[in-house]
């Protein structure tokens, strides 16, 4: 797998809840995880990251001005406007840089993050190559001529780390001297780029789906932080932030990525729908199908219930969408209606909040900010600095950190 940067450009469609949920919608931005392909071992569900906590009561709108698509980086907003690239205050809506080249136009599908989030590649339209910036000032930072460059490159003899700050190759490491079977099996995902670290996963032998070799390496220099054997390929998943979980037959082990030490311990097999969380837990629901759900539960490591909230399906739709420290945050929509509203739910205790919506629900739920949420299946994006709600004709609300 070559993996050259998330996605970040808004570019959605409208579709139904039930829908992105049984698709297994993958949301990450900063510090979340990105498609590589049916190899990748990865979690399926909505976004859990490393952002801090949320402040729920501090919710405002933000005028972020005209634009044609808006990013997100580690440290604000970008967004695409005719020729121009400009960085964004996510506090206050205000420009903090453009960046405009004569003659020429930033292509918004040819964005991605780089650096978790400090780093944008840029293509333009025009041109075959891409220039990557300082995401906080706009800062040119390099330049490559090439179509296609990888931050994490797995597709040679060895595993590499390119540097997004200077577009130079920072480490590699040959995988023989890991352990891995050579030769390294052809257009198959090896490296999975987390939030402080690389995890990587190969096979022992000419058996590619057999018994694997699954460590992490130092996003730094490279160097080995833990190894261990797990039995398949499937064995395997990579969750959000620093935490992964191994299968060992009926029991499933949840790992600190970073020391490859065991968190926690339950047996299998999982519930249906399954959302994990940046400390190793993670919310349940016992179906794909939103109309099924009778309760939502979050689950510690050991499949211990921290809270049970139950659900009313033959009234509304809620699927929980993106995660802070201290609040998961979900879409909303009554079944009689075609209104979204963003909610909230506790991470100690379940307790939910409707934090933004066009009116009060049916039940009588008054929004924190009253708006018209616009969902376009990438609703909800968390980053260090907050969250970000978009309504209805470009508008937005953020919901700072702490």
């Amino acid at each position: 797998m070559k993996f050259s940067g998330w996605k970040s450009v808004e570019n959605g469609t409208r579709t139904s809840l039930t829908a992105l949920l049984r698709a297994g919608v993958v949301v990450w931005l900063v510090a979340g995880i990105a498609a590589c392909g049916s190899d990748s071992p990865e979690h399926h569900g909505p976004t859990s990251s490393d952002t801090p906590a949320l402040n729920l009561s501090s919710i405002k709108p933000l005028d972020i001005g005209p634009h044609d698509a808006v990013g997100f980086t580690a440290t604000g907003l970008y967004t695409v406007t005719d020729d121009r690239l400009t960085g964004i205050d996510p506090r206050s809506g205000k420009p903090q840089w453009v960046m405009q080249r004569p003659g020429l136009r930033p292509d918004s599908k040819r964005i991605s993050l780089l650096d978790k989030g400090g780093v944008l590649l840029v293509g333009w339209q025009g041109e075959t190559g891409s220039i990557a910036y300082a995401a906080d000032t706009g800062r040119q930072l390099w330049t490559t001529p090439d179509a296609e460059w990888y931050e994490y490159d797995d597709g040679g003899t060895q595993l590499v780390r390119n540097d997004p700050r200077t577009g130079t190759r920072r480490w590699s490491v040959d995988p023989a001297t890991l352990g891995c079977a050579i030769p390294l099996p052809p257009d198959t995902s090896l490296m999975f780029p987390v939030q402080d670290l690389s995890l990587f996963r190969c096979p022992l032998d000419t058996d590619l789906e057999g018994e694997q070799l699954v460590g992490a390496l130092a996003d730094d220099t490279g160097a080995l932080l833990w190894k261990r054997q797990v039995p398949d390929r499937r064995s395997f998943t990579r969750g959000p932030a620093n935490v992964a979980t191994v299968r060992q037959g009926t029991e499933i082990e949840t790992i600190d990525a970073v020391s490859g030490q065991v968190i926690g311990r339950r047996s299998g097999p999982d519930s249906e729908w399954r959302f994990p969380l940046h400390d190793g837990s993670a919310l349940a629901m016992d179906s794909s199908t939103l109309k099924e759900d009778k309760e939502l539960r979050l689950e510690e490591t050991d499949r211990h219930i921290r809270w049970t909230v139950p659900l009313r399906p033959t009234e509304e739709e809620v699927i929980p969408w993106a995660a802070a420290d201290n609040v998961i945050l979900g879409v909303l929509r009554e079944v009689s209606g075609n209104d979204y509203w963003v909610v909230a739910f506790d991470t100690r205790t379940g307790e939910r909040t409707v934090v933004a919506g066009p009116h009060d629900t049916r039940s009588g739920a008054k929004p924190l900010l009253q708006m018209s949420v616009d969902f376009q299946g990438t609703l909800l994006k968390s980053a260090p600095w907050g969250a970000l709600i978009p309504g209805k004709n470009g508008t937005f609300a953020i919901i700072p950190t702490a």
